[in-house]
C-alpha cells in the first residue's frame, strides 16, 4: 500500500510539472520594442582634422553646432510586430532647445529590411510601421543643431524622446 501510494504521488507530481512546464515554455513571450543610443558625438566646425577643417550647412546657413546620435531600435520580444498593431507611428523629436534636423537610416538586419521617416511639425520625424520580426534591428543617425542650446550639457541626459502607440507592447 505504502509503495502505491509513493507511485502515485510521483506519478501526479511529473504529470503536474510536465502540463506546467509545456504550458509555460509554449507561451509566447510578447513583443517589446527597445530603444537605445548606440553613440553621440558633437560635429563641431572649424576644428583641425589632421591638416582639413570642416563646415557644415544647412539650408545655405553655417551651422557650428550639430550633434550626431546614433540610435538602435531592435524589437527584443519574442513575438513580431507587424504594421497594423501601430496604433501611432514612432516618433522622434528633439528635447530642450534642440532641434532636430535630420533621420538616416544607418543598417538594417535582416538586410533589406528598409524603413521610410517622414518630417512633421515641431521638429520631429515620425517612422512609418513597418514588420519588426523577433530579432529584427534598425540603426538610425540623428542630426540635433545645437545652436540655440547653449546653456543644456550635450553628453548628459537625453537629446531626443520617442513616442509610440503599439499593441502589446509596454513602455
Amino acid at each position: 500500500v505504502i509503495i502505491g501510494v509513493l507511485v502515485a504521488v510521483v506519478a501526479v507530481s511529473i504529470s503536474t510539472w510536465t502540463a506546467y512546464d509545456i504550458y509555460y515554455k509554449s507561451k509566447p513571450t510578447p513583443p517589446a520594442l527597445s530603444i537605445s543610443e548606440a553613440s553621440r558625438a558633437y560635429l563641431q566646425s572649424d576644428v583641425d582634422y589632421v591638416g582639413m577643417k570642416l563646415d557644415y550647412y544647412l539650408n545655405g546657413e553655417r551651422v557650428e553646432r550639430v550633434i550626431l546620435s546614433v540610435y538602435t531600435i531592435k524589437n527584443t520580444g519574442g513575438k513580431a510586430i507587424v504594421p497594423s498593431d501601430f496604433h501611432s507611428q514612432l516618433m522622434v523629436q528633439a528635447v530642450n532647445s534642440l532641434t532636430l534636423i535630420g533621420v538616416n537610416m544607418l543598417r538594417a538586419l535582416p538586410e533589406g529590411l528598409t524603413v521610410k521617416f517622414k518630417k512633421q511639425p515641431a521638429q520631429a520625424f515620425s517612422m512609418e510601421p513597418v514588420l519588426l520580426n523577433p530579432g529584427d534591428e534598425i540603426t538610425i543617425g540623428l542630426l540635433i543643431d545645437a545652436r540655440q542650446s547653449s546653456s543644456v550639457n550635450l553628453f548628459e541626459g537625453p537629446l531626443v524622446s520617442w513616442t509610440a502607440r503599439i499593441k502589446d507592447v509596454s513602455e
